[in-house]
């Protein structure tokens, strides 16, 4: 628990209330901000909206004992579709011992050429060496299943250097190793808004129109913004007329 920090509170009260509690910013994302702790020991990762990293949290909670998997050491909802997550701070991670951990858990997109021969085959080896990469090969692929039946616009597995640190000690971790398509999902708000409303509620939409890209234009949105925001309105009138409807049917 954090000092001012309640569960249901928006996200952005939810950030002055770490900052109130002696939490400083740390860093932003395209979709979230992160908060380091007093003691610098902990970071709060905070968002209104990414149906991808609560996957991960969820899998983070579920197998706590995974050391490829964050410490989770408390998490909150936020409105309007968004969480608090504080975790363990990790650091910056060599450049090639992430990849490797990358390549053995059969992720190479992140590569800028094709993998070697003796590459594939020695990170199949050592994941055929080592019981905990085997489990956590399977439990991302099982999860990413989950995500794909759950979450419209689901990008899949996000298994990539830039998204491994390390603890103190040296050991390799992944973070936000799944994606919901930003950059596909929010053209299509404008485009056919109740195709999306089919796999996101307005709420969620709201959260999705406050995450950190759009952190500049809160208090002063462009055309852009404005029009995504309109598309919103749309849906949530539209879901507010069925709710009437199904009501009325259900009175009769």
């Amino acid at each position: 628990m954090i000092d001012g920090v309640e569960p249901g509170q928006h996200h952005r009260a939810a950030r002055t209330a770490l900052e109130a509690a002696g939490w400083r910013w740390h860093a932003r994302g395209d979709w979230a901000q992160v908060y380091l702790s007093p003691d610098g020991t902990q970071v709060a990762r905070v968002v209104p909206f990414d149906p991808a990293y609560a996957l991960h949290v969820e899998t983070c909670l579920a197998h706590p004992d995974e050391d490829f998997f964050q410490r989770i050491d408390w998490r909150c909802d936020l409105a309007p579709a968004g969480q608090l997550v504080v975790m363990e701070r990790l650091a910056p991670a060599d450049e090639a011992r992430a990849g490797d951990l990358c390549g053995a858990l059969g992720e190479t997109k992140w590569l800028d050429r094709a993998a070697t021969d003796a590459e594939l085959l020695a990170w199949a080896d050592a994941r055929q060496r080592d019981p905990a990469l085997r489990r956590v090969f399977d439990l991302l692929r099982a999860t990413a299943a989950e995500g794909a039946r759950r979450l419209g616009w689901w990008g899949g597995l996000d298994v990539r250097p830039d998204n491994v640190l390390q603890r103190a000690d040296g050991r390799l971790v992944l973070i936000d190793p799944y994606y919901v398509a930003g950059p596909r999902l929010i053209p299509a708000v404008l485009s056919d808004v109740a195709a999306v409303g089919r796999h996101y509620p307005s709420k969620q939409l709201r959260g999705l129109l406050e995450i950190a890209v759009f952190e500049d234009e809160l208090d002063d949105p462009g055309p852009v913004l404005l029009q995504l925001r309109g598309q919103v309105d749309v849906l949530e009138a539209s879901e507010a007329m069925r709710a009437r409807k199904e009501k009325q049917e259900h009175g009769a």
